[in-house]
């Protein structure tokens, strides 16, 4: 008796290190998961932002552009600089955009 006793001991201590283990697993899962699901919404929200300041510029840009094609001769020089400095920015921005998004 004393040995199967023994044995049940040891059987049960086993079995609650085995669940110690698997409730250290889980919690680290979920911890895990809840980290990688705030990233990847934060991830997804930077990348809303990013594209909002691109459609923003994208409206100047063309707005620019009108106002270059309608500038009387007085102001062509000026309005097609702030037309070309438009186009340089939306450029770059949409450079950015792009690195950011492929990485």
């Amino acid at each position: 008796h004393k040995a199967f006793s023994r044995v049940c001991v040891k059987l049960s201590e086993v079995f609650d290190s085995m669940r110690k283990s698997m409730t250290s697993f889980s919690l680290n899962d979920l911890n895990t998961l809840g980290l990688g699901l705030d990233l990847e919404s934060r991830h997804q929200e930077a990348e809303k932002e990013m594209l909002f300041r691109r459609t923003c510029k994208l409206v100047e840009l063309e707005s620019a552009r009108r106002n270059a094609d309608r500038a009387k001769p007085v102001r062509k020089a000026a309005m097609e600089e702030v037309k070309r400095a438009s186009e340089t920015e939306f450029e770059q921005i949409c450079e950015v955009a792009k690195q950011e998004i492929g990485r």
